[in-house]
């Protein structure tokens, strides 16, 4: 009712003509229903972090960098990591070590590479345990420089070394140990480093490291390992640097068959539509993303769960009424492909990101409305990885998701998907069978 009277007082008091034209009547009608919305939303999953971008600045690394084990098939995974590999990075008669300038590396046109954990120091030179303050401890977060977008970013998963994939290697062994995948890194050029590490509180910054071709024998002599590692180096003061390298060692791995895009992932939609008795199961339209770094994009739409007509980046979604979402029967996906010429705005591009990709729906008085996703804002459409699976019709998405308050009021945690009170009922909630829900 509130939004309503804002609406009324503003054509009262205003007597331009210009207010009565279609788009500004448009405009004042959305941000009405957004007002209303947010409401609704926050009265369900509780009050929205200010700072939250609702997993679209996550597009180009969360969704593609180790989030899931789905988002890792396009590539050949690398062989699993031996606890021996770390322990002669230096000193082992056995291994031949060459420096080799980051720039030099041979990462492919776009540096995709993968980042595994090889072994980490928890003791000092005189074997005495430091302590939960000690250097183990206080290199937090390994941290790779983006030289596309010229930033530093998160090793994803790899908080100490450790993340939560269960992933099988080439030769089916089962990785236990830290892998990310990382994504259009681009190629290192000279005078910005390419790793560091941060301390849990951000105030120990130290890029101290050496990478290094390595070549492992046997004690005949033959050529068992070749690999490209990377040492880091403990220092705590910013002052005494260590040159042994060896405090944290990881290895770095090409990744091969990488498709040429550099943002991914899921988007899903609550079309805003039935306010009074929304389910806001965020699954009016579901629909997977790929920008590619020419322009281009592939989407497909994999599910249609609302009524009114919805648009994604201009075309028509024609999957038809509640399809894919545990009412009627199933219906391949709908596949939209965006020429790069077609994504072309001049001499830029209409749409550089995910965020950007606009969703579109008609409401029931005939006025069209674009989906939002805005910092801070209740959200018409959020991103998360590929292969994350919707809920059925008419379930609320915490209740699928429990987590997804905790991510909502506190845009933590990342993988707020992974936190189930009871993941069997809650994989029910996904299945896409009404049947069962209760």
């Amino acid at each position: 009712m509130t939004a309503i009277l804002v609406i009324g007082a503003v054509f009262v008091s205003c007597q331009s003509k210009d207010l009565y034209d279609e788009e500004n009547v448009s405009n004042m009608k959305q941000q009405a229903l957004e007002a209303q919305y947010k409401a609704v939303f926050e009265q369900t999953f509780g009050k929205i972090n200010s700072n939250h971008h609702w997993g679209f600045d996550k597009a180009g690394y969360n969704m593609t960098r180790g989030v899931a084990e789905a988002n890792y098939n396009n590539y050949e995974l690398p062989d699993v990591i031996k606890n021996s590999d770390g322990k002669s990075f230096n000193k082992d008669f056995n291994v031949v070590t060459t420096e080799i300038d980051p720039k030099d590396l041979d990462l492919g046109e776009y540096g995709d590479y993968f980042v595994q954990h090889v072994f980490k120091q928890t003791h000092n030179s005189t074997n005495q345990y430091w302590g939960t303050s000690d250097q183990h401890h206080n290199m937090a977060q390994l941290q790779a420089y983006d030289y596309n977008h010229n930033e530093w970013v998160d090793v994803e998963n790899f908080t100490g070394g450790q993340n939560t994939h269960t992933m099988k290697d080439t030769k089916g062994h089962k990785m236990t140990k830290g892998v990310t995948l990382m994504v259009n890194m681009g190629q290192p050029v000279e005078g910005k480093p390419m790793f560091r590490w941060i301390s849990k509180s951000d105030n120990v910054i130290c890029d101290n490291y050496s990478i290094r071709k390595v070549v492992r024998k046997d004690k005949k002599g033959n050529v068992v390992d070749e690999g490209i590692y990377v040492g880091l180096g403990y220092n705590n003061d910013n002052k005494a640097l260590a040159t042994d390298y060896d405090a944290w060692i990881i290895k770095l791995v090409k990744a091969v068959g990488t498709p040429a895009y550099f943002e991914r992932g899921r988007i899903m939609c609550e079309d805003l539509g039935s306010l009074q008795n929304s389910d806001l199961d965020f699954n009016d339209v579901v629909f997977d993303a790929t920008m590619y770094n020419d322009g281009s994009i592939d989407i497909i739409v994999q599910a249609a769960g609302g009524t009114l007509p919805i648009y994604v980046a201009g075309e028509k979604v024609t999957l038809g009424q509640m399809k894919n979402t545990g009412v009627g029967d199933y219906v391949a996906p709908q596949t939209i492909k965006i020429a790069a010429e077609q994504n072309r705005d001049g001499e830029n591009w209409k749409w550089k990101s995910l965020f950007e990709i606009p969703v579109e729906v008609v409401g029931k008085d005939g006025v069209k409305y674009e989906l939002q996703g805005e910092k801070g804002n209740a959200p018409g459409k959020f991103c998360t990885y590929i292969g994350l699976p919707w809920p059925d019709e008419y379930v609320k998405f915490n209740d699928a998701y429990p987590s997804f308050n905790d991510w909502v009021q506190n845009a933590q945690p990342d993988t707020w998907w992974e936190q189930h009170i009871n993941e069997e009922f809650n994989a029910i909630l996904t299945d896409l069978d009404l049947t069962n829900n209760k």
